[in-house]
């Protein structure tokens, strides 16, 4: 089943044409790596993906009732939407209608405390309607859930209790991923991921979204991760992007040999073309009837030729980081 398509986006910066005519498709269940130099666009194929900025032509479509979450680069919480709030306040938000069927039985329980007859009776359908609901969408589990989702991301329990304010940029960058993971969205969509994690923690990263069981979308500069995590490599290169049904390594494997291919395809056909025209340059220096025939006939041999088109250059090399962060 098709999770994500994009057909024939493209987005400009003024003069600058970010993307052109990108098309491509995944499936459920697929985990996709975006790659190319930078600057090449993918944070904003990214953005267009997930609805943050429109395109200038093309189509985004997403698989009916699928949710989309998104982690920026160096992303992060604006103190004005965190005034007060704590670590575990803002974990706890990424299911709201947990927590408030949560407080609607607290308040429930208080109301059943002094009703009687009809009102109790009431009140009571109404408690185990909500309770069923809180259950079935893991009310039992969530919070504890989300304290080990914490712990893992570098949060011991004494920094749960932490005002955002207080965090750094790469802890809050750390929270951001945290939350999300635990929302766990039907198309996951990570930009550069392990920035700001320790070794442990991107390990285990690796192997939580290695097994993430929906659909995942991921740029990332470390070839290792991508290996681990990725299936499917969308490569994005002079404002276009071609999808390899494979993980990174082998995806530049392919690539190099596609290019090669392509490369003696056009020398090939170039120089057929070279002696076409030497043929017929010589033929026109005879200048006899046939021989105008001759050269005419190659003439229209040139002309019939469904031409190759000569393989643009290559940009320059995807610089990969392996530095470890301190926060």
């Amino acid at each position: 089943m098709i999770s994500l398509s994009v057909g024939k986006v493209t987005y400009s910066i003024g003069l600058k044409t970010i993307l052109s005519d990108v098309s491509f498709a995944i499936e459920e269940g697929d985990r996709l790596g975006i790659v190319g130099v930078n600057g090449s666009g993918k944070s904003t194929l990214l953005r267009i993906i997930s609805g943050k900025i429109d395109p200038d032509s093309g189509e985004v479509h997403i698989a009916r009732d699928k949710t989309v979450g998104m982690m920026e680069q160096n992303d992060a919480f604006d103190d004005g939407d965190v005034e007060n709030e704590t670590v575990l306040q803002r974990m706890y938000g990424a299911y709201p209608n947990l927590q408030r069927d949560e407080a609607r039985l607290s308040e429930l329980e208080k109301l059943l405390e002094t009703a009687a007859g009809d009102e109790a009776r009431s009140l009571y359908s109404e408690l185990e309607r909500v309770n069923a609901r809180f259950i079935d969408g893991g009310g039992l589990h969530y919070k504890s859930r989300c304290k080990s989702l914490l712990e893992r991301l570098g949060f011991d329990e004494q920094m749960h209790s932490l005002p955002i304010t207080a965090l750094s940029g790469g802890q809050r960058t750390r929270l951001a991923l945290a939350r999300l993971l635990f929302a766990a969205p039907d198309i996951l969509i990570l930009d550069e991921p392990t920035n700001h994690l320790d070794t442990d923690t991107m390990v285990w990263l690796e192997e939580y979204l290695s097994q993430y069981k929906k659909t995942l979308l991921v740029v990332s500069h470390d070839r290792y991760f991508l290996d681990r995590v990725t299936n499917k490599t969308l490569d994005i290169e002079n404002c276009g992007a071609e999808l390899y049904r494979c993980a990174y390594t082998e995806y530049v494997q392919r690539k190099k040999e596609k290019r090669a291919a392509e490369e003696k395809k056009y020398e090939l056909q170039q120089k057929e073309i070279a002696r076409l025209e030497a043929y017929i340059e010589q033929q026109r220096r005879w200048n006899r009837e046939r021989n105008i025939i001759a050269a005419e006939s190659r003439e229209k041999a040139i002309a019939r030729m469904e031409k190759v088109e000569k393989p643009k250059n290559a940009p320059g090399t995807i610089s990969f980081s392996f530095d470890e962060a301190g926060e």
